[in-house]
């Protein structure tokens, strides 16, 4: 008796496992030929050196579609190739629009490859956002040979301790809003710093957020429009500020 009721049960359990299952199909196919779910309009938000055209190239939507055809996820990952993007979300606002939320990558530097004119855009990780000319107002680096690269990909340098302490720098930089043009880093231990029109002789890389303190100082109290030089080598002795003759 009790195997009766048991068989019972299970049969009835399939029966609302197919009832519920035939019920989420239909209703999945009936949102999937709606017209009341065809997007009707699709936002790119947080583009600032990329653009709406080239996001919307890459994600494949497309106004039209049935807002339930497409896998956010994996229509995020598709964008997320693309150099300049550090993250991105898709988001569906009900009947019929979308809003894909990209956060870029920040350029902070332009490294020049040896003597070939090209360089290389990086951002504040590494990574290679573009290869070619410089870019106007960004930190130009020199004195480095990178190893190889690839836009999309990390840089690869022959001394990485080296590259790490040139991001290290540029964050110092950021976080007192000094924006110098240049950065020889040929002789790590003696780095050169360009602002025009001056050049600094920063030294090694210890104690930098005190000499940014003191360059900012020095260019608040003596502001120079002829070619000068700042000494700061050693924060331990009196920095040392003259003109080129």
């Amino acid at each position: 008796m009790e195997r009766k009721k048991d068989n019972k049960r299970k049969k009835s359990l399939r029966l609302q496992f197919v009832i519920v299952a035939s019920l989420v199909g239909f209703v999945v196919f009936v949102l999937a030929i709606s017209p009341l779910f065809e997007v009707r309009r699709i936002i790119v938000v947080g583009t600032i050196n990329l653009t709406d055209d080239e996001i919307l190239a890459t994600s494949g939507l497309n106004v039209g579609q049935n807002i339930f055809s497409f896998s956010a996820r994996n229509t995020a990952s598709r964008i997320a190739e693309i150099p300049f993007v550090r993250s991105v979300t898709i988001s569906r606002q009900f009947p019929d629009n979308l809003t894909i939320n990209v956060t870029e990558r920040i350029a902070i530097a332009s490294v020049r490859v040896g003597n070939t004119g090209t360089y290389l855009i990086i951002d504040d990780s590494g990574m290679v956002l573009s290869a070619g000319l410089a870019r106007p107002g960004l930190l130009v680096v020199t004195g480095i040979e990178p190893t190889h690269f690839a836009v999309g990909n990390y840089l690869a340098v022959d001394n990485p301790a080296v590259f790490n302490n040139i991001l290290y720098l540029t964050r110092v930089f950021r976080r007192y809003d000094f924006s110098p043009d240049a950065m020889d880093f040929s002789n790590p231990a003696d780095i050169v710093l360009h602002k025009w029109p001056l050049d600094i002789l920063f030294g090694p890389v210890a104690d930098a957020d005190r000499k940014v303190q003191y360059i900012q100082a020095i260019i608040e109290q003596f502001p120079v429009t002829e070619r000068g030089y700042i000494y700061i080598r050693d924060v331990n002795s009196s920095p040392r500020f003259g003109l080129i003759r």
